[in-house]
């Protein structure tokens, strides 16, 4: 179901003739297509501000080295830094038989990463009924992201139905989450509402 890496390039060569500034790549997971960095590169050859949107879990030194001066920014979807919620949300890595989760440990060293390839870091959020009492306002005043948008976990008709209420949280949580973190000067709220 997907377009063709050939398709897929037209599609940003007619963005960017169209006057395109900005581009995001977003997912599922982007850094699974295997010609991510030739979009990115194009992408950016014709002008375009570049981002990614990641869970971070294809991120290493070799995969982010050929992107230096190419990609502009990361933003990584970071919901808990606990691996436990991580684990019960479902934010494992494939593949591992021990279902192994991220941390934040993992984490800062995936910012530190990040960074030290000179693109700009920013942050997103879903809050869920896994998450919802966390307090990551020390982490994100540390990490110091350029923005942290903070969403409240959406329900979609025909794409997350049959798992959705497992994560759903009310009105009065998200903006409990939200109260917690408002010295946090990034941070971008997002209800359903606005979604």
């Amino acid at each position: 179901g997907h377009l063709s890496k050939e398709d897929q390039m037209l599609i940003i060569e007619a963005l960017a003739l169209a006057g395109t500034k900005k581009i995001t790549f977003a997912g599922g997971e982007p850094t699974l297509c295997p010609w991510l960095h030739e979009l990115i590169t194009l992408a950016k050859n014709l002008g375009m501000t570049t981002m990614i949107v990641t869970n971070g879990s294809q991120l290493t030194k070799e995969y982010l080295e050929p992107l230096v001066g190419i990609l502009d920014w990361c933003t990584l979807s970071i919901d808990s830094l606990n691996a436990e919620t991580n684990r019960m949300a479902g934010r494992v890595k494939r593949g591992n038989l021990e279902g192994t989760a991220p941390d934040e440990a993992h984490y800062l060293q995936l910012i530190d990463l990040i960074k030290s390839h000179g693109i700009k870091y920013k942050l997103n959020t879903v809050v869920h009924a896994y998450n919802h009492e966390e307090d990551l306002s020390r982490f994100v005043l540390e990490t110091k992201p350029e923005r942290w948008k903070v969403f409240q976990a959406l329900p979609i008709t025909g794409q997350n139905d049959e798992h959705i209420n497992d994560f759903l949280v009310s009105d009065e949580q998200f903006e409990a989450f939200l109260e917690r973190h408002k010295q946090c000067p990034q941070l971008v709220p997002e209800n359903n509402a606005a979604m």
